[in-house]
């Protein structure tokens, strides 16, 4: 793998995804159609607003690898950004599936499910990324909202609490 892509991925987790697209090109230009750069350009492409050119990555990607969990999961959460909460579901479904311990596929999920309102379901999704992962920050403040949503604001401080005390800087 040509050191661009942990670069790339270095870059998008810092977000510098602007510089992050230079350094996977980089890396997509020694190894067309990798399916580790095609999902990363596809997110850094999306964190710059160009979600256009970021669904076509996430695609490439998937009919590069069609079982990487990931690249589904970059297909949903670029979909979500462009408001397909249908499409988003059907992606992260099948990140489910094609890995079913993926706290953070569960999370997404549970994210797509709270902006359809669906709070029953964005809680059991929550609470199965919890089940995975119990440190997971994003299913912590999803269970928290869609606590919130059902009425049961004192129980949806728990979860929060506990997202301060590992990260004091987190803003849920």
């Amino acid at each position: 793998m040509p050191p661009h892509f942990p670069r790339g991925a270095l870059l998008l987790q810092q977000h510098r995804a602007a510089l992050a697209v230079d350094a996977v090109r980089l890396g997509l230009a020694q190894e067309p159609g990798q399916p580790y750069g095609l999902m990363l350009l596809a997110l850094a492409l999306a964190e710059t607003g160009r979600l256009g050119e970021a669904q076509d990555a996430a695609g490439e990607a998937i009919v590069a690898a069609p079982d990487s969990a990931l690249a589904h999961h970059a297909m949903a959460t670029i979909l979500s950004k462009r408001n397909d909460l249908a499409g988003a579901l059907r992606s992260v479904r099948e990140a489910i599936r094609l890995e079913p311990g993926g706290a953070d596929h569960h999370a997404l999920q549970g994210a797509l499910l709270l902006q359809e309102r669906r709070w029953e379901e964005a809680l059991a999704a929550a609470d199965r990324a919890l089940a995975l992962d119990a440190e997971n920050e994003s299913a912590n403040n999803l269970r928290a909202d869609a606590l919130v949503h059902l009425g049961s604001t004192k129980a949806a401080g728990a979860p929060l609490d506990a997202t301060l005390v590992r990260n004091p800087e987190d803003s849920a």
